[in-house]
């Protein structure tokens, strides 16, 4: 018999030796005859901590940074069939579907008969929100999550970030929009067995063309073979035609997957054992040639497409709202004039309900004062003049509640289809080797996968986000590369490769021109949807099963881990925001502004590796994660050479960061309530339930003097009830959650505590001092005007010392051990862990020498908190927790780690008697839903699959699967 051997010709250098002179490459000029060195010894970390071999250099530096950047912005001009890369969150503009002969076959629609004009309006306290782009909450709610997760994470932190930023203005903001006008394929659905082939762009090959790119030989037939001939010769001259010639690619790629199969068959059919062993080799070689010409279709085209457009037209309308003494105190909704949104639960036709509200709860006088100023988009689309002047009107009309739509907006969009821009093919029928439909193709997938599931190992690296220390303490737990570091080596090739990527001139991409772009015409597009190119074009969903070689592959821990670490970094990054809008905390905006710096430097090298891991298949290796968090946030040994003391300048503030507020323990008040806490206490029934405790006016008493504080409780004993909501609705007056503050204090240890705004007023909650407002023995009503103009939460040194200093922090004085109790309810963990509350136990450790009482000239005074029996023996009177005494029995709670239910008085009694107890129920996704949208959310949390995205995991996923 005689040898079987594959001739498959080494791909040659993409690089002509001229722009490799060009370039500063090594063995350039002087005639020398030194061969140019390769990539993977140029850079010898990426070739082994990113899987990176010659090719997928060569793939890299002709494709990196193509593409424009997905945000709201950007989007305005995308048209229907533009190209998606979802690892690099990017898009090319030219489609490489002809949408001329999409349209022809009626696989290219327009839909206006879902247009509506919307109009709306929003009061918030933020200035930035009132001129926000509305496109992100009228047409769709844009979050970026169909552009990969690069852009979903950067849609979400600028939009938390901007969500934060208050400086204490409340705007109006007014918007009439023409929206939901779509252009889309495949608009009646999508079955997954759509053949798009010949669609594409580009040339048609001729069969013997095809031979010649692709060649066999065959032996004669062979009894050993079923009588049938088998392939002793595999001689790929070509695997792709060209990056601009999608159409020609795929026709060739049809071809070596044909041969792949006709090689698979074969194998089925000889039983000869060295047959079978040259015909594995022979898959294995052509294999690596598919793959290859699936990586770079992938590369040059991105890995979906834009299968659906959103388009409208808008104009806003903002102003700022002035109050006087008499505007706001009837107000019932939850908010503040800090940091907190002012809107109801329902908007109505045309805001008329909003409108209303606000009209008839004191405002009317703030907002017929208020000047409006107003914007058309696109740009020049209209005059807005005419409805200024009507919303001016409306404003000033006490019956009048409804927002003027804007006449001169155009509603009625026009938009021209384009013709065919080549001729018409025939769908090429794909190979035996490719998946039918594109369920099968995903259900392949999933078996490769059945032993490590994506949703079980994304709990687990979320587990450790959460739980463990963000910051790198040992370094010999790090694998090294060479002498140094992976990380800062792999990073610095990285940034070498892509400075070389930028100096190559990339091919020209498919496409033809403006005349195969689909837009409304005085419209843009403020939302789309994507399919992924292997959904319509079956050769990209090929089965490369080699008999005896199948494996199956792993999930992507790293690569999951490295996410929600970067999503932390910038949940901080909002909350310190947050905090620099707080005076008790200490942080200055500059402050804030310093590690925002940071957070753009660690998401972007974050975004960096992730994209190198989505491109590859491949997961990032453990020394390269370890590296990026020591490079990012240090070790303890070594602080000064991070990224964060580099931006952050001062060592304290970079204590403050790692030690406390990114300290798993120290640090959970804030990230496991976005929304801050709802303040209960124990019913006084006996049954041991809870109340949501509110206030309706806030008064100190002196000692001896009747108690004037007022407070509204709302029970909660029903489980299935929103507790947001019933804290909303139950109030008598305006309040928000308690904010947790943790307190910067310059070389000294940081506190925590609460914040709670009733309009203009500040409470604020420490473990043995309370700061309140103070007007002798009158309550204090809340109200969004104060009632002195010099009113200062904090209005002395003295009370500034107190209330920041360590010895005032709950930090020492709180137990994640309960979960509320719910009378007549039994033991349901889930019900456990959605409302586990945070338990705070008061010191109650009052000396005489500590003082009792500051009042400042500005209006507030700091109470210190006393225990119980200086109540109820010496009859000291306070209102500093005055709420929360009661009962002195029967404070029932259940336990974290059996769900028992226990009675907290006994189980936390004291030496010195009972303390005080407090409930704090924090506000997030889990206890309370949708309505957290309806108040401040000062660092949103994501879910876990909303941060890795499926749309990451399946292309991850599924070039594992390609390029294994």
């Amino acid at each position: 018999m005689k040898d079987l051997y594959i001739h498959l010709p080494r791909r040659p250098r993409f690089m002509a030796v001229p722009l490799a002179c060009a370039l500063l490459l090594a063995g350039c000029g002087g005639g020398s005859d030194e061969p140019e060195p390769t990539h993977t010894s140029r850079y010898p970390t990426l070739a082994a901590h990113a899987s990176m071999d010659e090719e997928d250099f060569d793939r890299y530096l002709l494709t990196a940074g193509r593409g424009t950047n997905i945000t709201p912005e950007t989007i305005k001009s995308l048209s229907v069939g533009s190209s998606i890369n979802a690892a690099a969150s990017t898009y090319n503009l030219r489609p490489i579907f002809d949408l001329g002969r999409l349209k022809e076959d009626g696989r290219l629609n327009v839909d206006t008969t879902r247009s509506r004009q919307t109009t709306a309006l929003r009061i918030t306290s933020s200035k930035a929100a009132s001129t926000a782009s509305s496109q992100t909450t009228l047409d769709g709610s844009l979050s970026g999550s169909a552009g990969g997760f690069k852009a979903a994470a950067a849609y979400h932190h600028a939009e938390a970030l901007r969500n934060t930023q208050s400086d204490g203005t409340v705007s109006v903001q007014l918007v009439s929009a023409n929206t939901n006008n779509i252009v889309s394929i495949l608009g009646s659905g999508f079955s997954g067995s759509e053949n798009f082939t010949g669609y594409l762009i580009g040339t048609k090959l001729g069969d013997e063309l095809l031979r010649g790119y692709v060649s066999t030989t065959q032996s004669p037939p062979t009894d050993l073979c079923g009588g049938k001939p088998y392939t002793t010769r595999v001689t790929v001259g070509r695997y792709k035609l060209a990056d601009a010639e999608p159409y020609a690619n795929i026709q060739i790629l049809s071809r070596m997957e044909s041969v792949f199969a006709d090689l698979k068959a074969q194998y089925a059919l000889c039983a000869d054992a060295a047959i079978q062993t040259a015909l594995v080799r022979q898959m294995t070689a052509l294999r690596g040639k598919i793959e290859s010409a699936i990586a770079d279709f992938y590369a040059v085209n991105g890995d979906a497409f834009v299968s659906q457009t959103t388009s409208m037209n808008q104009a806003i309308g903002s102003g700022q709202l002035s109050f006087s003494s008499a505007d706001g105190n009837a107000e019932s909704q939850n908010g503040a004039s800090l940091a907190v949104k002012y809107q109801t639960l329902t908007a109505g036709a045309g805001g008329s309900a909003s409108v209303q509200f606000y009209k008839q709860n004191g405002w009317a006088k703030a907002l017929q004062n208020v000047q409006v100023s107003a914007e058309a988009k696109p740009a020049g689309v209209a005059d807005t003049t005419a409805w200024v002047g009507s919303i001016q009107t409306m404003l000033k009309d006490q019956g009048s509640s409804l927002v003027p739509p804007m006449g001169s907006l155009p509603k009625d969009p026009g938009v021209k289809l384009p013709d065919p821009v080549g001729p018409h093919y025939d769908e090429e029928a794909p190979p035996d080797t490719a998946f039918t439909s594109y369920d099968q193709w995903k259900a392949y997938l999933a078996d490769k996968k059945k032993a490590a599931q994506d949703a079980e190992e994304l709990a687990r690296a979320k587990k450790r986000v959460e739980e463990q220390p963000l910051i790198v303490n040992d370094d010999k737990a790090m694998l090294q590369a060479g002498q140094g570091d992976a990380y800062e080596q792999l990073i610095a090739e990285l940034d070498e490769l892509k400075e070389r990527a930028r100096q190559i001139q990339t091919p020209p991409r498919a496409g033809a021109g403006d005349g195969n772009l689909v837009r409304f015409d005085k419209m843009f597009v403020s939302g789309f949807e994507t399919l992924p190119y292997d959904a319509v074009i079956p050769q990209l969903r090929p089965d490369l099963d080699i008999p005896g070689m199948d494996k199956a592959i792993g999930s992507f821990p790293n690569l999951m881990e490295i996410m929600l670490v970067s999503e932390k970094l910038g949940r901080l990054d909002a909350y310190l925001a947050f905090l620099a809008n707080i005076s008790v905390s200490n942080v200055t905006p500059q402050m804030s502004e310093r590690y925002h710096q940071f957070f753009q430097k660690a998401s972007a090298r974050a975004y960096d590796l992730v994209n190198l891991a989505l491109g590859q298949g491949a997961d990032l290796t453990p020394a390269v994660l370890a590296g990026y968090k020591k490079a990012m946030l240090g070790t303890a040994a070594d602080q000064g050479h991070s990224e964060l003391y580099k931006s952050l300048q001062d060592i304290d503030y970079y204590n403050y960061v790692v030690g406390t507020l990114l300290d798993p323990a120290r640090g959970k008040a804030w990230t496991v309530a976005p929304g801050g806490y709802i303040p209960m206490r124990w019913n006084k029934d006996g049954q041991g339930g809870a109340e949501l405790v509110t206030w309706t006016g806030l008064a100190h008493v002196n000692h001896g003097k009747p108690n004037k504080e007022g407070v509204a409780a709302v029970d909660f004993s029903n489980p299935n009830a929103d507790p947001l909501a019933l804290y909303r609705n139950g109030m008598k007056a305006l309040q928000t959650p308690w904010y947790p503050v943790y307190v910067f204090n310059l070389g000294q240890a940081p506190a925590l505590v609460f914040v709670q705004h009733f309009g203009s007023y500040q409470a604020i909650y420490g473990s043995r001092w309370v700061t309140r407002p103070f007007d002798g023995d009158t309550p204090v009503t809340p109200s969004l005007i104060p009632k002195w103009q010099d009113y200062q939460p904090l209005g002395g040194s003295d009370m500034r010392t107190v209330m920041t200093n360590a010895k005032n922090s709950f930090l020492e004085f709180m137990s994640w051990d309960y979960s509320v109790y719910f009378p007549n309810s039994g033991n349901d963990p889930t019900r456990l862990q959605k409302y586990n509350a945070l338990l705070i136990d008061l010191p109650a450790d009052y000396r005489d020498s500590d003082g009792q009482t500051i009042r400042s000239a500005a209006h507030s005074a700091t109470v210190r908190d006393f225990m119980i029996n200086e109540y109820e023996i010496n009859h000291r009177t306070d209102a500093t927790y005055n709420a929360f005494r009661p009962p002195y029995h029967g404070r029932m709670l259940r336990r974290m780690s059996d769900g028992a239910v226990v009675d907290i008085t006994t189980t936390l009694r004291h030496a010195d008697g009972l303390h005080t107890n407090i409930m704090l129920l924090p506000l997030n996704a889990t206890t309370t839903g949708e309505s957290l949208t309806q108040t401040l959310n000062y660092a949103p949390e994501r879910a876990p699959m909303d941060v890795v995205t499926p749309t990451s995991l399946d292309l991850v996923n599924k070039l594992a699967v390609l390029l294994e």
